[in-house]
């Protein structure tokens, strides 16, 4: 089983500050790989019959959940689509609460 890493908040999401500190992109690259692995397990659990209906992975998008998602403050909502597990998941959220199994 993968284990999938909780999120801690980023400096930049309580001030609103637009520099990212070195831990600030520590944690965006620990987001990233977290999207990686729940989206390649996802992928696995799908091909296995284990997820209804369709999924469509974002592998090889994870900056664009991660990085495009920073700038925003916390109280910002979003909209996604068709690949938006990694918008939630770099938005902080619990990847098992998003978790397909």
């Amino acid at each position: 089983m993968i284990q999938l890493p909780e999120h801690e908040t980023l400096r930049s999401d309580r001030t609103n500050s637009p520099r990212r500190s070195d831990e600030d992109l520590l944690e965006m690259c620990r987001r990233m790989l977290t999207i990686r692995l729940f989206e390649e397990r996802t992928a696995v659990l799908y091909a296995a019959g284990n997820v209804p209906g369709f999924v469509h992975v974002s592998v090889g998008q994870e900056a664009t959940g991660c990085w495009g998602l920073v700038s925003l403050r916390v109280t910002d909502g979003i909209v996604s689509n068709h690949r938006g597990h990694g918008h939630c998941l770099a938005r902080a959220q619990v990847p098992r609460r998003c978790s397909p199994s």
